[in-house]
């Protein structure tokens, strides 16, 4: 399966378990990076690059509260064969440097189970 489709159908597994109540935390708000994809001219790239994209951002961030306290954690989405970019080691490697959660998550239920591990999901 293609790492676009196994994001829809996470995003949409998690719109579906908010609409019944399986929220834990206390307030939550995540999205998708969108820092993939190929450049269609190095200007493009350049224009990226001054703007401060920062390659190897995993897919998505969550922002979460239990009410006192507020996260943040990222998932990185594969395909069961893929693998990790150089740059998306590194980040990776900032996120453990900085205590800040990240997750690589091969499918629908990986990413659910992750939120469900963070807290976030009953």
């Amino acid at each position: 399966m293609k790492e676009n489709l196994i994001c829809i159908r996470f995003i949409n597994q998690l719109k579906d378990l908010e609409a019944i109540n399986q929220i834990k935390a206390e307030h939550l708000m995540y999205f998708h990076i969108p820092n993939g994809g190929s450049r269609k001219s190095s200007l493009e790239g350049y224009q990226f690059k001054i703007i401060g994209v920062l390659p190897g951002v995993a897919d998505y961030q969550f922002m979460w509260s239990d009410g006192s306290l507020t996260k943040i954690g990222f998932i990185e989405f594969k395909t069961a064969k893929g693998k990790q970019q150089p740059t998306q080691k590194a980040f990776e490697e900032k996120c453990k440097l900085l205590n800040i959660p990240y997750e690589i998550a091969r499918s629908t239920e990986d990413g659910i189970n992750i939120l469900k591990q963070w807290e976030i999901l009953k």
